[in-house]
């Protein structure tokens, strides 16, 4: 099996020659026009390569979080791991949870640092059309953004976060 390799390039014979070469070479080419394509044609890489990630990621998050399981800096940490693997079920599904967040600026720097976490934490933003790029993005890198006029209706798996301006209500 070639190995993939993803050309970003916004020049259409730039981006040809670049495929040919690579072709030429024995590698699978993904041809993107754009930074947002490639990033979505990854983020779907990702998603069918990893089905369970975000359940994987949730778990491992929580375990590590403080107070936690395997807290790291509790000093049991490592005892409990092989204890942890064990009670792991690869079927157990995801709690959900939807937390409501009212912003009252377009600046990042004035969040609290609760919702600078949560938005650090998020699988899915549910956001208001008006709600700053800026603020979006202190969002986790791989987390969906859905842009939305209501309040969604949130079955996980996951944390989601619905973002507006207090206007907006």
């Amino acid at each position: 099996m070639a190995k993939r390799i993803l050309v970003v390039e916004d020049n259409d014979l730039n981006r040809k020659l670049f495929c040919d070469v690579l072709k030429s070479q024995g590698y699978a080419v993904e041809p993107c026009a754009d930074g947002l394509e490639a990033l979505g044609k990854a983020r779907e890489s990702i998603r069918a390569r990893w089905p369970d990630a975000p359940s994987r990621r949730w778990t491992i998050d929580n375990a590590l979080a403080e107070g936690a399981v395997l807290d790291p800096l509790s000093g049991a940490g490592a005892a409990e791991v092989p204890r942890w693997l064990g009670a792991m079920d690869g079927n157990a599904s995801v709690a959900c949870r939807l937390e409501e967040i009212v912003i009252r600026s377009d600046d990042p720097d004035e969040l609290t640092v609760r919702v600078a976490r949560l938005l650090g934490q998020a699988d899915v933003v549910f956001h208001a059309p008006a709600v700053a790029p800026a603020i979006l993005d202190r969002a986790r890198a791989d987390a969906a953004r859905v842009s939305i006029t209501h309040i969604p209706d949130w079955a996980g798996p996951g944390l989601a976060i619905w973002l507006h301006r207090e206007s907006e209500i």
